[in-house]
């Protein structure tokens, strides 16, 4: 039987381009052929400490050539590989231990001390560190279902409670194929890559992965300077990376240099760009193609849209945001709003539930790439999975519609507004105060049954509401720093912008 362990794409690329540089960290650069021996060496080590096929382990590690060898090491053995998020509090690393009941954790030494004053850490079996034994290990790479979990992460939706995604061996090969249909990846590029997931697919593929000289855990400490320097000084020709770093890297160019030729290609997702954002970025860099990818953690990707093709679409945001055409391997339709999954269980098919073309409704995804269960979770499973007839659908929460193929994003479900009979889409709100002059970014939510107008921004009410007649608010709240969630600085974290607006959430 065929093994599905997607440690085989690295190993099959370490043969192909064993001289090729796979990662640059800290002006330290690793081969394919060192990285695969080390792999292997690092699999030793492990398998010495007690790590067998199904163990838990949970990565202490941020993004660099340390986590990749051990990940891969990891994969080597069989073992599943836990990732929590890197801003994740103490009580929070707890909860992920006890919801998937690890095995062990790896870590540095700081995460070793760091680690004595978590109980649940301090109770696990394994405490395992970045090492690598003195000789490699004799046997190959274990065999694998497709259905073996690989890799462990955590998804938070509204309620702020950790969801565990379970992906296999057979999902991250679906990804790996999905993503690489839409990156194709090209041996000799060099990306900077701050997507640790896509990282994975350079290491299948040839490519020469560049990390951040600076700690990823919150994007919006970066040093956007020494960031830049990074790109020019390992010739980077390719980026891969969130909205926010994307734009902050265009502004840097465009106010301290000419514009870049030596980027060649961009790729970003994970939150929404519009046109303006998607000017910026191709003015500073002149030679690339821009690539916007929408997708989920569940589901990656959905769809994509280049950045010439959203700006030249930009008269149609008074409807939706343009995010292109749907990923051949994803199946996407619309589900009519208001549905409810206890409703979708009890069906025998799907069309009667979904919206007409231009109708926005839930968007809704399946195919091999899509994520099928949440792991000790039924309450999950059952708001975000469906099956119809054998085929499983995710509901993204995201809202939308399709027209002519295309897909237009409308915002989150639960952020759209009714009042007196009037729907509201705060996103599309959302951009057109970011067009404004004086105004960061900012929102529309309920509040004690008032629409409230939220705005970064350092003018005065008065001064702000001169600019704002055209939105209809019964108040208006300005903010110093809207709060953004942590993993791409993107997205408005809206239940902390209620918080801050005085909504207790009853």
């Amino acid at each position: 039987m065929r093994s599905h362990n997607c440690i085989d794409h690295f190993v099959k690329a370490a043969e192909q381009y064993p001289d090729a540089i796979a990662i640059i960290h800290h002006g330290q650069h690793i081969t394919y052929r060192d990285l695969h021996t080390d792999v292997k060496k690092a699999a030793r080590y492990l398998s010495e400490q007690g790590v067998t096929q199904g163990s838990r382990i949970l990565i202490l590690l941020p993004m660099s050539i340390d986590l990749y060898r051990s990940v891969l090491a990891l994969y080597y053995l069989g073992a599943t590989v836990v990732i929590p998020d890197a801003w994740a509090t103490r009580q929070q690393l707890s909860q992920y231990c006890d919801q998937i009941a690890c095995d062990g954790y790896l870590g540095g030494t700081k995460m070793h001390i760091f680690a004595l004053f978590i109980k649940a850490l301090r109770g696990l079996d394994l405490h395992l560190r970045p090492s690598i034994s003195k000789g490699e290990i004799s046997t190959p790479a274990v065999s694998l279902s497709a259905e073996t979990t690989a890799l462990i992460t955590f998804t938070t939706g509204s309620t702020g409670i950790p969801k565990a995604a379970n992906r296999t061996h057979g999902l991250l090969n679906a990804q790996l194929t999905a993503l690489q249909e839409k990156i194709n990846p090209h041996v000799g590029e060099i990306d900077l890559c701050t997507l640790p997931i896509v990282l994975l697919i350079n290491l299948a593929a040839g490519v020469t992965s560049v990390i951040p000289n600076q700690s990823l855990k919150r994007l919006s400490d970066l040093n956007i300077d020494s960031l830049y320097q990074v790109i020019k000084s390992t010739k980077v020709t390719r980026i891969t990376t969130s909205p926010y770093v994307a734009t902050q890297l265009a502004k840097h160019v465009t106010q301290h240099h000419h514009p870049d030729s030596q980027v060649r290609r961009i790729f970003t997702g994970g939150g929404a760009v519009f046109p303006h954002d998607a000017s910026l970025i191709t003015s500073a860099f002149a030679q690339a193609d821009v690539t916007i990818v929408y997708g989920s953690t569940e589901a990656e990707p959905i769809s994509s849209i280049s950045a010439t093709a959203l700006i030249n679409q930009a008269s149609q945001l008074t409807h939706g945001l343009p995010v292109g055409k749907c990923s051949p391997y994803a199946t996407v339709k619309i589900l009519k709003l208001g549905i409810d999954s206890s409703d979708l269980s009890q069906c025998n098919a799907l069309h009667p539930y979904l919206a007409d073309d231009h109708e926005v409704g839930e968007i809704i995804v399946s195919g091999p790439h899509v994520l099928a269960e949440y792991l000790n979770d039924p309450i999950a499973q059952q708001t975000n999975k469906f099956k119809i007839q054998q085929t499983l659908w995710h509901r993204t929460g995201d809202s939308g519609y399709l027209h002519n193929g295309r897909l237009y994003l409308t915002g989150r479900i639960g952020q759209i507004l009714k009042v007196n009979g009037e729907t509201t889409y705060p996103f599309l709100i959302e951009y057109h105060l970011s067009q404004c002059p004086g105004i960061t970014c900012g929102t529309l939510i309920l509040v004690s049954d008032q629409l409230c107008l939220v705005v970064e921004s350092a003018l005065s009410h008065s001064e702000v509401n001169a600019r704002l007649t055209h939105i209809r608010h019964d108040r208006l709240v300005i903010l110093d720093r809207i709060p953004k969630d942590p993993r791409h600085h993107t997205k408005i974290d809206y239940s902390k912008v209620r918080e801050m607006c005085g909504d207790s959430g009853s």
